[in-house]
């Protein structure tokens, strides 16, 4: 891993974790979707960084901000945060053009002992998966261990939905499943991977809503969705988007 990157992403990532740090006093009941929304880009912008998503296959926005039973891509609204509610708050960070992108759940108010079940596996699945991220690691593997610990819990894998390579490009290979997939991939020294348990707490189809991004579930339920980068050291694992 060069040093331009590794301190590129390292800085991106630890904006991105100081973000989701204070989005967790935020985010609340009566808290405005765009509201949201506007905080992150000031963030971004005021960090001296560049929001990711934006413009991104045409993309509008700085974040994705998903509720309840819309998986990903969720766009942000005027709608105001309801008891009740999970909000996954996606967003990515470009630093000299180096990117990270990393997610977050959020529980609204009071939710079903379910829900906050479905985050805590989501998170448990992606912690395990991060602590495998060493070079010659192969890819299979960390799928392998993400598909066994959402399994274990009960909850649904979206399969199509999945995480991948990062770096110059917000999306490059490999591939990092979320169900157990046989590929020979390995990671590389100084490679950088955003890993992401996307899961539902019942099994569901995947729809395209009529915004054309927003991908809900059919029938309806929660879904939870955390992701972090992580470069592979020969020093262990190091997660970019989560201060330690």
């Amino acid at each position: 891993m060069s040093s331009e990157k590794l301190t590129a992403q390292q800085e991106a990532g630890r904006l991105a974790s100081e973000i989701f740090s204070k989005l967790a006093e935020l985010v609340s009941e009566g808290t405005g979707v765009l509201e949201i929304e506007q905080f992150i880009c000031k963030k971004i912008t005021e960090g001296g960084m560049k929001p990711a998503f934006r413009g991104y296959n045409g993309y509008n926005f700085c974040s994705c901000l998903s509720l309840n039973d819309t998986v990903v891509h969720g766009l942000p609204s005027s709608r105001k945060l309801q008891s009740g509610d999970l909000l996954t708050v996606d967003l990515g960070i470009s630093n000299n053009s180096w990117m990270v992108d990393a997610a977050r759940t959020y529980p609204i108010g009071k939710v079903p002992q379910s829900a906050l079940k479905l985050i805590e596996t989501a998170e448990d699945a992606l912690k395990k998966a991060a602590e495998l991220c060493w070079p010659g690691q192969k890819i299979s593997e960390i799928s392998r261990v993400i598909a066994e610990t959402v399994e274990k819990s009960g909850f649904f894998i979206f399969a199509d939905l999945t995480g991948h390579g990062i770096g110059r490009n917000l999306q490059e290979p490999p591939t990092v499943y979320n169900i157990r997939k046989s590929q020979d991939a390995t990671l590389a020294e100084g490679q950088t991977i955003a890993i992401e348990p996307i899961i539902g707490l019942n099994k569901a189809e995947l729809l395209i809503a009529e915004d054309n991004w927003s991908v809900l579930t059919e029938p309806p339920t929660l879904s939870a969705h955390v992701e972090d980068t992580v470069a592979a050291t020969s020093s262990g694992p190091k997660l970019l988007t989560r201060l330690q």
